[in-house]
């Protein structure tokens, strides 16, 4: 087993590019040094997985040489199943390891996944076992009834424990009608379903499965007082939904103790922070906290964004929190909790000397490499540009350049803290909503400050024309009329100026960038055109420039052959048969080609 392991080892890692190579192994070198928790912070597309996939080679080798592991166990934390059966097979250190049951993500259910995978000899003789988990089935576990395959697994240990066996079948039909819960097509088939299935674990592990099962569930059943909450459900059902919750909660507890994992792999972890917070008391971090704090488990936290760099204006605004740091020290405080105080003062300490203006350049340097040493005890990151030598991956040069504002600018904001200013409750517009979206009305519908507005003129639609401010929306007239729209964005015009250029609005898709052949017509002027990344933290401005961009390039194309037509039936942008003008504009393009 070791030359193999070494073997598979030295293939995997052979696999990766030399930074993620250097990744895989600054993280292996962290944990035999003592470190059990690493946050690889890779920027968005470098291979975060991959990366994970030489750390488990690594990692498995190294158990098993050093450690004389029997079986070494990774369980893999991510969001949702989809990601699991993406990403799983991409962990899988060759292609021996048997990965299946990603539908089984409930931790209340591991429990048989455990003894199936322990008793399959194709787990025994890889050595290492995958375990898929999903925080939002997996860590909470409510009052509710959970998924049906949940509860056909969990009545069917129950029925076979020697405190529940003669109350479950002097009781069949009631207590299979209390828990097929809301399942009523589906349930008969998850129940045989995982009958089957306890049977052929039991079997496959020679009794011990339901030996040790049972033992637990009975001890965690008398402890908890739940065999009367249970049978008092025969008589009345009312209570079925926080019965079945106490139900699942007890299976989970059990799995967890039995998980026992070698390496925890927690992919996007910033989508469920819930599980790193110590201080949370609800049950998620209560059997997170158990499953993440055992002495010996190494941890690998997966996430290009793994903390919130600042605030927004909305944010502080609906939170009243203004605190950057956070996010970030929580975080740092999960990697290395025995050294967090200590990390607290170095960190200070660089942001003091920030701060004050009396320091000398070389003090800033030398509290800057001491943050920056003390955070690298358990973090790596590794940015595109870093990775991608002498490759300009963006080209950010207009993005910079000094943009001109107009009158109408000015004009817009002034509309709206007009509208806004005896409005009770809105107090003033945010500056960076409309530097950030045009006709503003038009495009925040979903936000706190627009709710405000239509709730006040509903009930004052005396005062509604004060909300028909020329600058505030678009103006449907000139839609109608292919019109070009009044200009009150100057980041707007700036991103349209880029857009079209080289009359880029005529093109049907992004032209190659090295092409088989000479590009001709519209194409040939369009030499070096790219896609255009947009950056903002306002929920309005994707669609605002959806909308507007779209409207324009339609404007530049179909506007111009509208105002060359002579029949002017159907050339307008609302016709009311729907049917717009051209009708079929490749055949009208190439008849008059």
């Amino acid at each position: 087993m070791l030359e193999k392991l070494k073997i598979i080892e030295t293939t995997v890692l052979n696999g990766l590019k030399d930074f993620q190579l250097a990744t895989a192994k600054r993280v292996f070198e962290l944990y035999k040094h003592g470190q059990k928790r690493v946050l690889v912070a890779d920027e968005v597309g470098l291979g975060k997985t991959l990366i994970a996939k030489g750390v488990i080679a690594q990692t498995a080798r190294y158990h098993f040489e050093e450690l004389k592991d029997d079986l070494f166990k990774v369980v893999y934390v991510c969001s949702n199943q989809v990601i699991a059966n993406q990403n799983l097979n991409k962990l899988k250190i060759c292609e021996d390891i048997t990965v299946d049951g990603v539908t089984d993500t409930r931790l209340s259910m591991q429990h048989l996944k455990i003894y199936e995978q322990e008793s399959d000899p194709k787990i025994k003789a890889n050595y290492i076992q995958l375990i898929p988990l999903t925080p939002s089935t997996s860590f909470s576990i409510t009052s509710g009834g959970g998924s049906a395959s949940e509860r056909a697994l969990i009545y069917a240990i129950l029925k076979r424990t020697s405190i529940l066996k003669d109350l479950f079948e002097v009781h069949e039909e009631q207590l299979n009608d209390i828990f097929t819960c809301t399942a009523t097509t589906g349930w008969a088939v998850e129940r045989k379903r995982y009958e089957e299935r306890v049977v052929r674990c039991d079997l496959q592990s020679h009794g011990l499965y339901l030996k040790d099962i049972t033992n637990l569930v009975e001890k965690s059943v008398i402890n908890n007082d739940l065999f009367d909450e249970i049978a008092a459900l025969i008589e009345d059902k009312s209570g079925q939904w926080v019965v079945i919750g106490k139900l699942r909660m007890m299976f989970a507890e059990i799995s967890v103790n039995l998980l026992n994992p070698d390496l925890v792999i927690m992919d996007e972890f910033q989508r469920f922070r819930s599980l790193i917070q110590e201080d949370n008391p609800n049950e998620t971090s209560v059997l997170a906290h158990k499953f993440l704090m055992g002495n010996d488990v190494k941890v690998l936290l997966l996430s290009a964004t793994p903390y919130k760099l600042y605030s927004t204006l909305e944010e502080i605004y609906e939170t009243c929190n203004d605190d950057p740091y956070k996010e970030f020290l929580e975080v740092m405080k999960f990697i290395q909790p025995e050294k967090h105080q200590e990390f607290k003062e170095i960190w200070s300490n660089y942001s003091l000397k920030l701060r004050e203006i009396h320091y000398d350049h070389a003090t800033i340097i030398e509290a800057r490499k001491t943050a920056e040493n003390a955070m690298y005890e358990g973090v790596c990151r590794t940015e595109r540009m870093a990775a991608i030598q002498n490759i300009t991956l963006v080209d950010d040069t207009k993005a910079k350049q000094a943009i001109s504002i107009s009158e109408n600018d000015i004009l817009a904001f002034m509309d709206a803290e007009k509208l806004v200013r005896d409005i009770p409750g809105i107090g003033s517009v945010p500056v960076d909503y409309v530097k950030s979206c045009p006709f503003l009305l038009s495009f925040s519908k979903q936000y706190k400050f627009r709710k405000h507005i239509d709730n006040h003129f509903q009930h004052n639609q005396q005062q509604i024309g004060q909300a028909r401010r020329k600058m505030l929306w678009i103006e449907e007239n000139a839609i109608e009329k292919y019109k070009e729209l009044v200009t009150t964005n100057a980041r707007l015009e700036l991103l349209k100026e880029i857009a079209f250029e080289n009359k880029s609005e005529l093109l049907l898709w992004i032209p190659p960038s090295k092409p088989y052949y000479e590009p001709q017509g519209v194409f040939k002027e369009a030499h070096n055109f790219s896609k255009i990344l947009v950056f903002s933290a306002w929920e309005m401005v994707p669609r605002m420039i959806a909308s507007l961009v779209s409207y324009e390039a339609e404007r530049r194309s179909v506007g111009r052959l509208v105002a060359l037509n002579k029949d002017k039936k159907n050339t307008t942008y609302f016709a009311p048969n729907s049917k717009r003008f051209p009708v079929a504009r490749l055949r009208f393009n190439i008849e008059n080609d």
